[in-house]
């Protein structure tokens, strides 16, 4: 919640409530920052991947691991339990730079997303392939061409 106590983004469908991280972003459609807390042991088991020269991998990706398995149910609360600020340097502000400078990692969220079981609606398709036709250039094509940025 921010610091005047107001909860961030959508509700959840009920006061209190399971379901996974997928069933939270594309079935129920609940959106902006919420606190996932898992157990160790989920985290253990799904740890995140490691790529040599990159240094940001979006949480979705072992999210929506957590999700499809049979423990992965999250306890849904409609009640604040953080308070938080959003700076003009953090993550949410920079997010596309940071998806920008690690396009394997992108791109490894990029094909979670496409896995998603439920319906997409077209402009998120339309988005996640010029996403990944860019990723494929930044990542095998780029050293063809000369003074590419």
């Amino acid at each position: 919640m921010t610091k005047n106590l107001e909860i961030l983004g959508s509700d959840f469908p009920a006061m209190r409530c399971s379901g996974t991280s997928i069933d939270i972003a594309y079935k129920w459609e609940c959106v902006a920052d919420k606190a996932e807390i898992f157990k160790t042991e989920m985290l253990q088991k799904y740890p995140f991947p490691e790529i040599k020269g990159e240094n940001f991998c979006q949480e979705a990706v072992i999210w929506f691991k957590i999700a499809r398995d049979k423990n992965g149910l999250l306890l849904c609360i409609n009640k604040g339990i953080y308070v938080c600020e959003y700076l003009p340097d953090g993550l949410t502000a920079n997010i596309g730079e940071k998806m920008k400078n690690n396009p394997r990692y992108n791109f490894l969220w990029q094909m979670t997303l496409l896995s998603i079981p439920y319906e997409w609606k077209w402009p998120n398709i339309k988005n996640i392939i010029k996403t990944a036709c860019w990723m494929v250039y930044r990542i095998y094509f780029r050293r063809f061409f000369k003074n590419d940025t």
